[in-house]
């Protein structure tokens, strides 16, 4: 199965990527990182020659999942004395994490051929290569193996749903899951669904890192002061975090009765993406409340303020009431972690079990799920009315983020039993 893999599925998934990109920018920068490889590799050999140390490579396919290798990134830097590179699949990593402390140097990850990831590899002197979640690349691991280097996913998880659990993606994937020296699994059912589908050995369940990023986060972000206190003190504030034109059809259109029936409220609006489009769409909406970019000053009268800058929805979080957490009306809920661990409840809608996270919230009764715009004004409104349900479902909600920290110092423990 490799051999098609690699001289068949693999080349015509490159050229239908090259054939895309003609019509797409945002796909056109990484296919130009991607031609360009083998020079980046020819600069790169002399200077971690002369480093003299050994390097790391951890791969993450998008920002998300980076977001929860943080900590392993961090806690790595101070007690291994290795080069860090870091390498995403999507441009939304690769232009958002150029200047993050630690790492030595970011690329886009290259084509998936066993060459290719020979000459890498021993440019850099690389000893360890680290997946996270499930962004596993056949020829990626094998060569590693084949340079006597170290293997490990972490985070790893698939769903019942999940298409990896495809005849076709078993064929491919099979191999390179088993060829991991380990994989660090967030739950004991996604554990059975990776030895099961597979059918490896070499798991062991130890949580998932982004607990303790959130909680890094949630350390990082009480010590700044984004927000105008004027305008938050002494009010109810409503957070809807990485909120989608398909969260906002269904949840926004009932903001407005809410505001008018509630006079203490207040409302933060954090787009998934905060284009001009998006935030205009939103101002049309709200003008009549009153409303105020972040990137201006804050007006205390307004009820409204809208986020038009990335990176900041930890930081709104820590203000927060109640949270909406968006994703939930399109094809999957983001991060319920991040507002769970501010003692609040999280609502979201309907799209949620792609998250063993936000299917476990709601077991624990630390958040509700709604399915449209009159669910989600009665659930906003119970918990308005009721102070002491609101402090109730938030417990619930931080005990649950809170009680799952600790993944990253197994992970890390292993890694120095593995590298000596």
């Amino acid at each position: 199965m490799n051999f098609l893999y690699s001289f068949f599925l693999l080349p015509i998934l490159i050229v239908f990527l090259h054939l895309v990109s003609l019509f797409s920018k945002k796909l056109r920068r990484p296919i130009y990182s991607r031609n360009r490889i083998l020079k980046d590799i020819a600069e790169l050999k002399p200077i971690y020659s002369a480093s003299g140390k050994k390097t790391f490579i951890i791969h993450t396919a998008s920002m998300g999942e980076f977001e929860h290798v943080k900590p392993i990134i961090k806690k790595l830097k101070e007690k291994f004395n290795r080069n860090i590179i870091v390498t995403f699949f999507s441009p939304s990593g690769y232009e958002n994490v150029k200047d993050y402390p630690g790492i030595d140097h970011i690329f886009y990850l290259p084509y998936d051929f066993q060459w290719l990831w020979r000459k890498f590899y021993k440019a850099v002197n690389c000893e360890l290569l680290i997946v996270s979640k499930h962004d596993v690349w056949p020829n990626q691991v094998k060569t590693a193996k084949k340079l006597g280097m170290q293997t490990i996913l972490l985070n790893a998880s698939l769903s019942a749903q999940s298409s990896r659990k495809s005849f076709l993606a078993k064929a491919i994937l099979s191999s390179a899951y088993q060829t991991l020296d380990k994989i660090f699994v967030i739950s004991q059912q996604d554990n059975e669904q990776i030895v099961n589908t597979f059918s490896c050995k070499n798991t062991e369940v130890v949580g998932d890192t982004k607990f303790d990023q959130v909680l890094i986060r949630k350390e990082a972000a009480e010590k700044q002061q984004l927000l105008n206190l004027d305008w938050i003190s002494e009010k109810t504030i409503l957070v809807f975090g990485s909120l989608w034109p398909q969260d906002a059809e269904h949840v926004l259109s009932s903001l407005s009765d809410l505001l008018d029936k509630n006079t203490n409220l207040k409302t933060i609006i954090v787009p998934h993406q905060p284009t001009g489009e998006i935030i205009s769409k939103f101002v049309a909406h709200f003008g009549e409340y009153g409303y105020g970019l972040f990137s201006q000053k804050t007006n205390p009268e307004n009820r409204i303020l809208i986020v038009d800058k990335i990176g900041l929805l930890a930081d709104m979080y820590k203000h927060a009431d109640i949270a909406y957490v968006g994703g939930s009306f399109k094809q999957g809920i983001h991060n319920v972690l991040e507002p769970a661990i501010y003692n609040i409840p999280v609502i979201y809608g309907p799209v949620y079990k792609n998250s063993f996270e936000a299917k476990q919230l709601y077991k624990k009764g630390g958040s509700s799920i709604v399915n449209n715009s009159e669910e989600f004004s009665r659930e906003i409104q119970a918990l308005l009315n009721d102070e002491s349900l609101r402090k109730l479902k938030g417990q619930k909600a931080k005990k649950y983020a809170t009680q799952n920290i600790g993944s990253t110092s197994k992970i890390l423990e292993y890694i120095g039993h593995a590298i000596q």
